[in-house]
């Protein structure tokens, strides 16, 4: 495998394409300038966890799931796509300073309210 760009750009999005037996990886970054990174594995999925495996190794972390952008007749997927991001930045590469930054303000309140009463209960019985 390639070795990443010095930057560390963030977020990327990465696309994996099968043909045949051959998996191909590409990184596009934010500017839309994109890069190459090698695959050994000669399965989608299991080009996925390399690939996975690798960028989280290089200080990334994977936002949502793969999901198929292309799918054969089979309805195995032949080309895929996943975002990763630094980790401690949002989706769109800002610095996470806050809970209401990981979730949203409005949600980031109802999850503490949760945590409080989930305590409040434990505290009672």
């Amino acid at each position: 495998m390639s070795t990443a760009a010095q930057k560390k750009p963030s977020p990327i999005e990465v696309w994996l394409s099968q043909v045949n037996l051959e998996v191909r990886c590409t990184v596009v970054h934010q500017d839309e300038s994109t890069e190459g990174l090698t695959v050994d594995s000669l399965s989608m999925r299991g080009a996925q966890r390399e690939i996975t495996g690798y960028l989280i190794a290089e200080g990334y972390e994977p936002v949502g799931r793969w999901r198929d952008e292309q799918v054969d007749g089979n309805g195995d997927g032949i080309e895929t796509a996943r975002i990763f991001k630094l980790k401690g930045e949002q989706k769109d590469g800002r610095p996470i300073k806050s809970m209401r930054d990981l979730v949203g303000g409005t949600q980031a309140e109802a999850v503490h309210r949760s945590v409080e009463r989930a305590v409040g209960r434990r505290r009672s019985a």
